[in-house]
């Protein structure tokens, strides 16, 4: 089993975006059934435990299929690292943050965009600034996943 983590600040909207668009790739791959190869899951740097996805985000994410609106923030801790096989930040800043705080695991931590071969774009924070953006953090991320799929097969 490959375990994937998605990391954003808050955990509301640009990593459960990520989590629930990449699962949904694995489970829809035509060919090999991926869906039992991974888990996904997301966390966030400064995440208070418990929070709901931003409506936006939820509202957005049904484009693509996916569900939001059970996810329930969660807050990065040493667990979710050791746990996970790849880590997934969305800003060079948070790749930083990541690499202090978890220096031990840095080989593990990656923006979303070097891993899939976009070399350093960085997906911006959403949050607060009304659906268009959403819609553009996650178009966003889903392009980048579909090159990380594509190197998958």
């Amino acid at each position: 089993m490959k375990r994937v983590l998605f990391v954003c600040s808050g955990n509301t909207c640009r990593s459960p975006m990520a989590q629930g668009i990449f699962a949904h790739m694995i489970a829809h791959y035509q060919g090999d059934d991926l869906a039992d190869e991974y888990e996904v899951w997301s966390a966030g740097l400064f995440a208070a435990d418990g929070m709901p996805a931003a409506q936006a985000a939820v509202d957005t994410m049904l484009q693509y299929e996916v569900d939001l609106s059970g996810h329930r923030s969660r807050k990065i801790d040493q667990d979710m690292i050791n746990n996970a096989d790849v880590v997934l930040v969305m800003t060079r800043e948070h790749c930083l943050y990541m690499m202090e705080m978890f220096a031990e695991s840095k080989g593990k931590i990656f923006l979303l965009s070097d891993f899939a071969g976009y070399d350093g774009q960085e997906i911006l924070d959403p949050y607060g600034l009304g659906i268009e953006s959403y819609k553009q953090s996650a178009l966003q991320i889903k392009k980048m996943l579909e090159k990380i799929m594509e190197n998958l097969s």
